[in-house]
C-alpha cells in the first residue's frame, strides 16, 4: 500500500546520504519485494553483499525472499 511506497522513498533518500549502508539496502529490498519489484529487490541485496559479503541480514533476506 501507500505505506510501502513511503518507506521506499524514505529508504532511497537514506541511501542517497549513506550509499554503502547494507542495512538500508536490505530493508529497501524487502519493501521492493513486497510491492512486486523483484528484479530491483534482488539487485539491492546483491549490492549489499558486494559491499559486505558477510552481512548476515542481507544474506538472510536473500534466502527468505529468493531462496538463495
Amino acid at each position: 500500500g501507500d505505506d510501502e511506497y513511503a518507506a521506499i522513498e524514505f529508504l532511497r533518500l537514506n541511501l542517497s546520504w549513506f550509499p554503502e549502508s547494507t542495512a538500508t539496502l536490505a530493508q529497501l529490498a524487502g519493501s521492493l519485494h513486497r510491492i512486486g519489484a523483484l528484479d530491483e529487490a534482488r539487485m539491492r541485496l546483491e549490492e549489499a553483499l558486494r559491499l559486505d559479503p558477510d552481512d548476515r541480514y542481507a544474506k538472510r533476506q536473500l534466502q527468505e525472499l529468493f531462496g538463495g
